[in-house]
């Protein structure tokens, strides 16, 4: 391996999320290790932030955040970015001077991670589902948003669900006009990869999936009846509208104890009432 290419090395270190490239640091090839701190070394940690009106069409502003202050950048500046982790705001807010929004900017954003998608606020603006998809999301938040019918985020967020593992998800108070929408299968899928713990907060949703008795019932019937329990710690967040659904419920499965045990014997999942929590503990 010492001998492979420094282009190669660079070109495989640019596709690593930014937990593995620290990992890679401390590995056992002098080669590896040196790209590795190289690359860590030119990394941009950037924000963009995107403003959806109600009318007119979407902006945007770039910021590189790694700086001691934030230092706009352009769409140009951002593909000739070697290795960059982005946070992508988008909102109604209004952040000033901002650059026409067009495909170009998600097409880009493609072939880069994306540590946090945050949405909140925007009501129709499903153009950005049709042709987004990063090499990696970790964190999702979207919120107080209305979906149209036929829209491509339900979609989106079942194959994200299926080819990311993903730190957080969280989607609340959103409408999908139209039919119902259901992720339930890919929520359960996403339960099963490794990676690091996970929190799940789907709730106050209309025609989309919330996470109410029925759907605790079926994901403690599958965790009991699979051979292996999840991989990781996961936590799934219910919300309150849905407390006396539950209630019969930890009766029925913790009766008077606060944990059950995985029949493999070394694992449980925890009901938290305080925190209105259900933890799957590997």
């Amino acid at each position: 391996m010492e001998y492979v290419p420094t282009l190669f090395l660079e070109r495989v270190s640019a596709l690593l999320t930014k937990e593995s490239l620290g990992n890679l640091k401390g590995c056992r090839s002098a080669a590896w290790q040196k790209v590795a701190k190289q690359m860590w070394t030119v990394m941009k940690k950037v924000r963009i932030e995107v403003q959806v009106p109600r009318e007119d069409n979407p902006t945007y502003v770039i910021y590189n955040c790694a700086t001691s202050f934030l230092r706009r950048l352009s769409v140009e500046d951002l593909r000739k970015s070697k290795h960059a982790f982005i946070n992508m705001d988008i909102s109604q807010r209004h952040y000033g001077p901002e650059e026409e929004c067009s495909g170009e900017l998600f097409i880009i954003a493609n072939a880069l991670h994306v540590e946090k998608l945050k949405m909140e606020y925007v009501h129709r603006f499903d153009t950005l589902f049709q042709n987004f998809f990063p090499l990696s999301v970790h964190i999702i938040k979207i919120t107080d948003c209305i979906f149209a019918e036929n829209s491509t985020f339900p979609e989106w967020l079942r194959r994200t669900l299926r080819s990311n593992s993903l730190q957080e998800l969280t989607v609340e108070w959103i409408t999908v006009e139209g039919r119902p929408e259901d992720v339930e299968e890919d929520v359960l899928h996403q339960s099963l990869m490794c990676g690091k713990s996970l929190n799940i907060c789907l709730g106050y949703n209309k025609n989309f999936t919330n996470l109410n008795a029925p759907f605790f019932r079926r994901v403690l019937n599958f965790w009991m009846n699979c051979e292996e329990p999840f991989p990781r710690e996961i936590r799934y967040t219910f919300s309150c509208r849905f407390p006396k659904e539950i209630e019969p419920l930890c009766l029925e499965y913790f009766k008077d104890g606060k944990s059950i045990l995985h029949k493999s014997g070394n694992v449980k999942v925890t009901w938290e009432s305080s925190r209105k929590q259900m933890v799957f503990t590997p």
